[in-house]
């Protein structure tokens, strides 16, 4: 999760477009290494200008504009004006400026990036009104970043210390807030806080946005007359690893706007008026943050589909603003005359835009990730195709890879991006199927490389193996694992018919569907409840939920020849994946899923962007989903694996599938 109130010294320059957001498309996870180094870099090892949409918010900026640069021109300013777009130009001189709020008076608030004598990248604050530039910049700051202007010409934004402390675990200094007005700036910060983010200025004097506490954690509030209102929504998560309120604009009747974020990570917009929130639902979204209201109660924001894109509310219709040939749009603000403040991103013809996927994966099958909207991709190491993927609390991802030589082993990414490689002892292949929040890992092997019998095992968060088999069966499978060490799978009994199992303290428990020839249970949660798949009495396969309570419910999705709930997370939401076909390497359509509040919920589909076929198989319970697609840019073929030739309905249906 990006923190939203503090800032990198060393990733100054990347001036976001979407400067108030807390996603932004197309960036790879939070998880992930960043890049090293940018192929674009000038000559003696001056950055150029950032050339998309990089993550910042009131200063942090998560990448450097090296790891920011990609191909396309910088990201623009503009004034949607009547209809017309009308480009806002760049401060002379700069890498990039961007503008970041305007007022009634044509004046516009923002940043810009310079180097200088000592070859550092600055950012500096700047006020434009038609050709008159003015220049703001806090006296001992490293970095002045305006991010509201009010009629008066007040501004209030956010600044850094020269020499301030960097946060070693994070890379990251505590802000501070400031007012400027006719040249004299005075500097604030919301008692007790360890970070300060003012938004916005109204023609009250009232400021608005959010602090951090000691915990970390993120509160909005209201400075008017020298007395500071806290305030939170009511549905905000209180984790310090989590958005929680921020408060973006304000007009002058005291109606607020901004945006929070919950306990699953999800962050929407709000409304507020007189102590009552209401949330803001873009119909053509999904997670979404409000920039801005006027004066006659009109306000803009930003959502995510995976693009960035905008919208304006006017008396509950909303209207999608998007401008023409550019991938993202971030509506910034909006005034009395209707002028609204827009910086976009993307190419100028619309023919190449950034991809929605985070990452450049090599393989067939990468990994993905899907976090509060936004997709990124990774491979393991030196390898070509994935399979089953999972994922816990603490960012692990744990999963399988084949190698060259078409041999699976497994591995385990930590939350930095540095991976494990390893085998059950003396077993090739060795699969990993799940992962729980102890670090522990289930999957399967086989005791030779044709697989002549295969038992299911448990890796602990120490390295050292378990293996599980069911006492008399021909072979045992593990496929699901939770917080207490209970383990479920399935065995299959010298009479060829598959059950499923649960293991506790060494101890096997069978369980079979009433009335199925085949049970498997893929995924446990720590409230007792699993999913898993069953095959009727006619041959019909199908997926099913059954509760802590014992009750089993069907999950079928419609139209679909196969529906694997493959996890469970504590919240109840389950994911996995359906099928057009059987086996599953002829299948034309392969789509994740997710029931978002569980049984009581429809389905909603998965699909990486520009993906033929995507299979999600783990989420955690911050609600990241995570999975394997087929990748039509793969550089890596060798293999010769595509997506459900790696052993997925092997594991799964055995002979059935065939």
């Amino acid at each position: 999760m990006i923190r939203l109130a503090r800032i990198r010294p060393d990733a100054l320059a990347a001036i976001a477009a979407a400067a108030l957001l807390p996603f932004t498309a197309g960036t790879p996870s939070a998880a992930a290494d960043p890049p090293a180094a940018s192929a674009n870099a000038e000559p003696g090892g001056l950055p150029s200008a950032p050339r998309v949409l990089p993550e910042l918010s009131l200063g942090l900026v998560d990448r450097t504009i090296e790891q920011t640069a990609r191909t396309g021109p910088p990201a623009a300013s503009l004034l949607l004006d009547k209809g017309v777009y009308r480009p806002l130009p760049d401060v002379p001189g700069a890498l990039q400026t961007t503008y970041l709020r305007n007022n009634n008076r044509r004046q516009v608030v923002g940043a810009y990036a310079v180097i200088n004598d000592a070859g550092t990248v600055r950012l500096r604050g700047v006020v434009r009104a038609g050709r008159q530039l003015t220049r703001i910049d806090v006296p001992g700051a490293a970095v002045t970043l305006p991010l509201g202007i009010n009629d008066r010409g007040q501004v209030v934004g956010g600044y850094v210390e020269v020499g301030a402390p960097v946060d070693p675990a994070t890379g990251e200094s505590p802000i501070g807030g400031f007012v400027w007005a006719n040249g004299r700036t005075r500097t604030f910060d919301v008692p007790g806080s360890i970070s300060t983010a003012p938004y916005e200025i109204n023609n009250r004097g009232q400021i608005v946005g959010h602090f951090v506490d000691a915990r970390g954690a993120q509160h909005g509030f209201v400075l008017d007359k020298g007395r500071y209102t806290r305030i939170d929504h009511p549905r905000a998560s209180d984790s310090p690893s989590l958005t929680g309120t921020r408060i973006i604009g304000a007009n002058d009747r005291g109606q607020l706007v901004g945006s929070y974020g919950d306990d699953r990570g999800i962050i929407r917009a709000w409304v507020w008026e007189r102590g009552r929130f209401t949330t803001i639902h873009p119909r053509f979204g999904q997670q979404s943050e409000a920039s801005q209201i006027d004066n006659r109660g009109r306000i803009v924001g930003r959502y995510f589909d995976p693009h960035l894109r905008s919208f304006l509310l006017d008396k509950g219709r909303y209207t999608r603003i998007d401008v023409p040939k550019r991938c993202d749009t971030a509506v910034l603000g909006i005034n009395d005359r209707s002028q609204i403040l827009i910086a976009a991103a993307g190419t100028t013809d619309g023919t190449t835009c950034p991809p929605a996927v985070g990452g450049n994966p090599r393989s067939t099958a990468p990994v993905f990730m899907l976090d509060k909207g936004r997709f990124s991709a990774f491979d393991p190491p030196g390898v070509n195709a994935n399979e089953l993927i999972d994922v816990n609390r603490r960012g692990q991802i744990a999963g399988t890879y084949v190698a060259k030589n078409g041999v699976s082993h497994g591995f385990l990414r930590d939350e930095r991006g540095r991976f494990t490689r390893f085998d059950f002892p003396g077993a090739s292949p060795t699969y990993v199927l799940k992962l729980n929040d102890r670090g522990q890992i289930v999957g399967n092997a086989c005791d030779g490389i044709d697989c002549p019998t295969q038992f299911g095992y448990r890796r602990d968060a120490d390295g050292r193996f378990r293996s599980l088999r069911y006492p008399g069966a021909v072979s045992t499978q593990a496929f699901g694992i939770n917080d207490r060490g209970r383990i479920v799978g399935s065995y299959l009994d010298t009479a060829g018919t598959e059950h499923g199992y649960v293991w506790r303290r060494g101890r096997f428990t069978t369980f079979d569907v009433p009335g199925a020839s085949l049970s498997q249970l893929t995924a446990i949660n720590n409230r007792g409840e699993m999913v898993g798949i069953y095959i009727d009495a006619d041959g019909n396969p199908h997926g099913f939920y059954r509760s802590a309570r014992g009750r089993i419910t069907t999950v079928d999705v419609p139209g679909a020849v196969l529906t694997v709930p493959f996890d469970i997370n504590d919240r109840g939401r389950i994911v996995g994946f359906t099928t057009s076909a059987l086996p599953l390497p002829n299948a034309d359509e392969v789509h994740g899923f997710v029931l978002k509040n569980g049984m009581d919920s429809s389905f909603t589909r998965i699909d990486v962007p520009g993906a033929p076929r995507t299979l999600a198989s783990g989420i955690d319970d911050r609600g990241r989903i995570v999975g394997i697609y087929e990748n039509p840019n793969a550089t890596v073929p060798e293999s010769g694996q595509n997506l459900g030739s790696t052993g997925v309905a092997d594991m799964l249906l055995g002979s059935w599938n065939a």
